[in-house]
């Protein structure tokens, strides 16, 4: 007499042996959306400080005229132009935003932390006026 289907044990064991397999897959999953995410973050914060120096060259005078003196410590002499990420936006990073987050209403938020924003940020534009070469970083640190 032969037996078709499975014992009771034999269901048991598959099903423990999916919920391992499973167990041990979702973590990996979650972590690669979590380096997906702050790669992203990591393209945005590119295209900010390119969107800045673009900022910087098409109202150098501005900055010459309005930004304060900085020397770094190899002597180099800079106008230092400071500014919220949210006055780039308008001109400059239009394409680039999407819907706000409903919780912050900021666009670029920083995945290490979902209640800060790139919007809260400052924008350095830093003109050196030797080379007159644009530069741009954003502090993470320091927000108005």
């Amino acid at each position: 007499m032969t037996k078709k289907g499975f014992t009771l044990v034999e269901l048991i064991a598959a099903i423990a042996i999916i919920a391992l397999l499973i167990v041990l897959v979702v973590p990996g999953i979650s972590e690669s959306s979590k380096k997906a995410k702050y790669k992203s973050y990591l393209t945005k914060l590119e295209s900010v400080r390119s969107a800045a120096v673009t900022y910087g060259q098409d109202h150098y005078k501005k900055i010459i005229e309005e930004g304060r003196d900085e020397q770094d410590s190899e002597g180099e002499n800079y106008k230092v132009y400071e500014m919220q990420f949210k006055e780039l936006i308008p001109e400059y990073l239009v394409a680039d935003r999407t819907e706000p987050n409903p919780k912050t209403g900021g666009v670029f938020e920083d995945p290490r932390n979902t209640m800060t924003t790139l919007d809260d940020y400052i924008v350095k534009i830093k003109i050196n006026t030797k080379t007159r070469k644009v530069t741009a970083d954003i502090d993470e640190n320091q927000r108005p």
